[in-house]
């Protein structure tokens, strides 16, 4: 009797061991793709403000402001493509990361390619491809950056 009895809370024990072990890992795993959700809408609002920036910068002739624009665009993409990186290298997102990376890349030439930071760039005209290029490369990168939200 005294052994059933020993025997009953064991596995009422494990059970609730279990239980509380499963419903942790549930909850683990919903913040966690909530982090990462949140970590892309940043992104996706960082990319936006980028693109913003490069097609300004390369419509506007060269002044300080301009150059104080070459910084922060030269900034923000690398800290872009560092929390990609970071995004990507997570285990529990399993992606094909390379799409991802390579509209990245596109998007870093676009902007920062060409004449860009150099003293002899001449503002181009606002029906230029290479603006529309901008906004093609901003758009490829936040499509491969959505389909991560899966």
């Amino acid at each position: 009797m005294m052994l059933n009895l020993f025997s009953q809370f064991l596995v009422a024990l494990a059970t609730a061991y279990i239980s509380y072990f499963l419903s942790r890992k549930h909850t683990d795993k919903v913040a966690g793709r909530q982090r990462k959700l949140l970590k892309i809408d940043e992104l996706t609002q960082k990319i936006e403000e980028v693109a913003k920036e490069g097609t300004l910068y390369h419509s506007s002739a060269i002044n300080m402001d301009t150059k104080h624009k070459e910084i922060i665009i030269q900034h923000t993409i690398s800290s872009i493509s560092r929390e990609i990186n970071s995004l990507t290298s997570d285990p529990s997102v399993q992606i094909n990361s390379l799409p991802i990376r390579d509209a990245m890349i596109k998007f870093r030439q676009k902007i920062t390619g060409g004449d860009f930071a150099t003293t002899s760039r001449s503002p181009i005209d606002i029906h230029s491809p290479l603006l529309s290029q901008i906004i093609d490369a901003r758009d490829e990168l936040i499509s491969q950056l959505k389909e991560l939200e899966c």
